[in-house]
């Protein structure tokens, strides 16, 4: 599956935790939740200021030499053109750079709302018990986002799976990928069924095990 998970490993895990508790698991990758394209305009043209910079000292510095034709007005703008041409078909053909170079903030938001989206779309908030927990993996943002259904809120509150989301993305950027996702679902299970809802809670398993790609 994906890009950078075991399926096998992942599907066993699932049902090692579902075994262990009163819960249904689902686990999702994506390689990037989100496009970035906010980032391509301010880099294009702080490319484009640094050239400009670059031209202007060389102008004043007279260090063309034989390349003096590069001083006229005409080919300063097109080699402008032509830098924030380049840069804009690095940041296109290159999706993990837009990823780097976007904020935080906007890559946790593009996050959380990917793993909502898939929570709504894959059926998860449509089980009968409503104890479903959903691990969603975005690779590009190496970040985690958990999103529980109503009938484990009280055992997850939104406090609780921030500390969670911040500790395991940290881990997931360390460590093995797959075996990291494999120990937060273990954490998951021990949780739940610590909370009161143990093996045997459930009367009937709705969802599959197997990990799914977005």
């Amino acid at each position: 599956m994906g890009y950078f998970l075991d399926p096998a490993l992942l599907e066993s895990a699932i049902r090692k935790a579902e075994t262990g508790c009163g819960a249904e698991f689902a686990v999702v990758s994506t390689r990037a939740s989100g496009r970035y394209n906010s980032v391509t305009g301010p880099v294009v043209l702080a490319v484009q200021g640094v050239t400009l910079l670059a031209l202007t000292l060389a102008e004043k510095t007279d260090v063309w030499g034989q390349w003096h034709w590069l001083q006229d007005s005409q080919s300063s703008v097109i080699i402008l053109l032509c830098t924030g041409l380049v840069a804009f078909l690095v940041l296109w053909f290159w999706p993990r750079l837009r990823v780097w170079l976007a904020p935080s903030r906007e890559k946790a938001a593009q996050v959380r709302e990917a793993a909502l989206a898939v929570f709504a779309d894959a059926g998860l908030a449509c089980t009968s018990h409503r104890r479903t927990v959903l691990v969603f993996v975005s690779e590009l943002e190496r970040r985690i986002d958990i999103v529980v259904d109503m009938g484990l809120r009280e055992v997850f509150p939104e406090h609780v799976i921030i500390e969670l989301e911040k500790e395991w993305s940290a881990r997931f950027r360390k460590k093995t990928h797959s075996a990291t996702i494999a120990s937060l679902l273990d954490h998951l299970a021990k949780t739940v069924a610590g909370a009161g809802f143990g093996p045997g809670s459930l009367s009937a398993q709705e969802l599959s095990d197997k990990p799914l790609q977005r």
